[in-house]
């Protein structure tokens, strides 16, 4: 559980953070391999999440050129989203749709980034 008090700077929203671990023979981010991740409070969609990785981490598997903005993304559907962004979040060995909302991860959840 969270602790009680942490929240968003003025939001009264809840902190969140999940577990990230990569799992890809593109890139290694060495000790970043596995790290602690906090949600935005901004984040509304796995998506959102998904693009904060991307560019937090300067991922080489970046979103490919041509590839529509995040706004875009959200009304395609999960099949196009994952095959032109070349991300795929799981967790639990499941994947995670771009398109569900970011209540799907709880605090301290595991997700990886395929």
């Amino acid at each position: 559980m969270m602790e009680s008090g942490r929240s968003a700077a003025g939001t009264g929203t809840p902190l969140q953070r999940v577990r990230l671990q990569f799992h890809s023979p593109d890139f290694d981010l060495g000790p970043l391999q596995r790290t602690w991740l906090l949600v935005p409070p901004s984040a509304r969609e796995v998506n959102d999440l998904a693009w904060l990785i991307c560019d937090k981490f300067k991922l080489k598997k970046q979103w490919q050129e041509g590839a529509a903005s995040p706004s875009c993304l959200s009304v395609c559907t999960t099949a196009i989203l994952t095959e032109c962004s070349g991300i795929l979040l799981e967790m639990e060995g499941f994947a995670l749709p771009l398109t569900d909302p970011i209540e799907i991860l709880r605090d301290n959840d595991t997700i990886t980034y395929i």
